[in-house]
């Protein structure tokens, strides 16, 4: 009895596998396939819009780098253009300095020299005025020594002279 009364499944409930007709049952099935075969391609177009629009940002990002790059180069180039100047002036300065500090020490050297050749020119001419005022001594006494003998020499004439006349 028990070999009677087995339990089937009703075969009609899952639907014919050899591929027949869709059955009553199966048709809220259909439509839910549908549905999920709907939703799949709309993410699957969603998906697609989503790469080009990454790709798209990928783009941008690698062509804003190359610009920033290019740039970047580029302001390093001026930067190094810019060093390079300022290196060639700090050493114009540099020798310019030099050459005033030279020009500067020879100045002071000729000064020195010209302070002592003033100097030299200045004891010279007070040696000078020194004889002059010992000359100019000497010279009076001579003068008044002349006039003495000269006065003496007149004397004597005078003298001379009365005495021819006796």
């Amino acid at each position: 009895m028990h070999k009677d009364l087995q339990k089937q499944l009703n075969p009609e409930l899952f639907g014919d596998i050899s591929g027949g007709k869709p059955r009553v049952m199966d048709a809220p099935a259909a439509n839910q396939a549908f549905v999920t075969e709907q939703r799949v391609a709309d993410i699957k177009l969603h998906v697609a819009k989503l790469t080009e629009s990454f790709s798209r940002v990928v783009g941008q990002m690698n062509e804003f780098m190359k610009n920033t790059q290019g740039k970047f180069e580029s302001v390093q180039q001026q930067m190094h253009k810019l060093e390079q100047n300022d290196q060639l002036l700090n050493m114009e300065v540099a020798q310019r300095m030099n050459h005033f500090q030279n020009k500067l020490a020879e100045r002071h050297q000729m000064d020195m020299k010209i302070q002592e050749m003033i100097d030299r020119h200045n004891s010279v001419l007070r040696s000078y005025e020194v004889r002059m005022n010992q000359m100019q001594k000497m010279m009076a006494e001579k003068d008044a020594t002349l006039l003495s003998a000269q006065g003496a020499l007149n004397d004597a004439k005078m003298e001379i002279m009365k005495l021819k006349r006796f």
